[in-house]
């Protein structure tokens, strides 16, 4: 791609319990933060900010890489799909707009059709309930290296250089 954004840099700051969509367990998650760069022709222009990515220790993914959607927005999607459908129709009677009305009769119920399969086949309420049965980590001591964390406002191990959330 000619433009976009990216990450540079790659550091580890914080672990959690959280549920990779992935493993489909509980599981411990390293916290990577990077800076992102807009860039035109691979280029850093811009930098726009930073983020942290959470990464499963199992897998290497990303923790959220299969999260189902929400079911109000494929719903969403469904309604605005049956507009689409309405509009183009009514577009089809006026001989300029007669081919966006043929392309939106012909868009309109195969997004339907699509978001609804979606809304069947994914179970949205399993991955809330997985999300909300991971027990968060204690904040006595660090998951990975076992050292003693001191205690304070927020937990953090020094021998790693990371921060543990409890939450």
């Amino acid at each position: 791609m000619v433009h976009g954004h990216y990450h540079i840099g790659d550091w580890r700051v914080a672990y959690r319990n959280c549920c990779c969509t992935t493993c489909k367990s509980a599981v411990l998650a390293e916290g990577h933060r990077s800076i992102i760069f807009l860039h035109i022709y691979w280029i850093p222009i811009l930098p726009i900010g930073t983020s942290v990515r959470w990464f499963c220790r199992q897998c290497g993914l990303e923790i959220d890489a299969r999260r189902p959607s929400r079911p109000s927005i494929l719903i969403g999607g469904v309604m605005f799909a049956v507009f689409m459908t309405l509009i183009g129709s009514t577009m089809l009677g006026n001989l300029e707009t007669r081919p966006a009305g043929i392309v939106a009769l012909a868009l309109g119920p195969v997004l339907a059709g699509a978001l609804s399969v979606m809304i069947r086949q994914q179970c949205y309420r399993d991955y809330a309930a997985a999300v909300n049965a991971v027990v968060p980590l204690d904040g006595r001591q660090c998951p990975v290296c076992g050292d003693p964390l001191l205690a304070g406002t927020k937990p953090r191990c020094y021998s790693c250089k990371v921060d543990i959330i409890t939450e």
